[in-house]
């Protein structure tokens, strides 16, 4: 697994991977950017994920929150490597919601199914879902990668996502920094952000990567990129009795839905281009 932390420009505090496992504190560094509590923002390095070889999908959180970051830390210095940490550390709390929306809203388990037969045909597919957080082989043949659009929490003293005017501060700060821990090979079709874009003013991790070079070389290769909505708590059309009722959310969350409908329509779109 590679790690940034050594070279990035951002990490003002110095710390390297080895001053990583013995620190008490974890910020990196501090952000001119204010939240909204009227602290700081804070760089702490928290590169959670997997690092399958050939990756066929990618699927992007924003950032990892505070309680990934104590996670992550306390995996780390409790003496697992950096990448076995990384990998028990991603997406604990969601994994069985974001599989329910994938499963129910969309064709992504057929789609995986042909991407990564040895891993997905004819097996359970929850099995496989879980198996992939679970047994780090597994993660390392399922044909997904997980990861982060940042390495690091952006964080104060309360886990909310970080303002844009922090993430453009990190951009000047380190302009490599967002989305350098894709894997990009020949064999990857689609990158798939847990976000609902709109036109508000928060971070919307594929606005600004369809805005880089890398962006516009995938897309000429083919590569679909979109964005899904984040299967959390605090996204209202997650709950249940929501979720169930999809003229509920049409009406109500119309960002939602479209969000819902361009995914599903991509990755029917991808399976389409193989049965061809």
């Amino acid at each position: 697994m590679r790690s940034c932390i050594g070279a990035c420009p951002l990490n003002t505090v110095g710390f390297t991977v080895d001053s990583l496992r013995r620190a008490t504190k974890t910020a990196m560094h501090t952000l001119n950017s204010c939240a909204k509590n009227g602290e700081n923002y804070c760089l702490s390095y928290a590169p959670v994920g997997n690092s399958p070889v050939e990756p066929s999908v990618i699927i992007v959180g924003k950032t990892p929150g505070l309680k990934t970051l104590r996670k992550f830390s306390g995996l780390y210095q409790s003496g697992l490597s950096m990448e076995l940490s990384a990998f028990q550390s991603v997406y604990s709390e969601m994994k069985p919601a974001l599989f329910n929306m994938l499963n129910t809203k969309t064709s992504f388990f057929n789609l995986m199914e042909i991407v990564a037969p040895d891993y997905w045909k004819g097996k359970d597919k929850l099995s496989q879902w879980n198996a992939l957080f679970d047994d780090y082989n597994s993660s390392q043949v399922c044909g997904i990668q997980l990861t982060q659009s940042c390495d690091c929490c952006i964080h104060t003293s309360d886990s909310k996502e970080p303002s844009v005017e922090a993430i453009h501060e990190i951009k000047e700060g380190n302009p490599d920094c967002l989305f350098s821990s894709f894997i990009v090979t020949d064999k990857l079709e689609m990158i798939i952000f847990l976000d609902t874009p709109s036109s508000d003013k928060r971070y919307h991790p594929e606005y600004h990567f369809l805005q880089t070079t890398r962006a516009k070389s995938l897309i000429s290769r083919n590569v679909t990129i979109t964005s899904f909505p984040h299967p959390s708590g605090s996204s209202p059309a997650t709950y249940k009795s929501i979720w169930n009722d999809p003229e509920r959310i049409k009406r109500q969350y119309p960002n939602v839905h479209r969000a819902i409908e361009r995914t599903r329509e991509a990755i029917e779109g991808r399976i389409l281009v193989h049965s061809g």
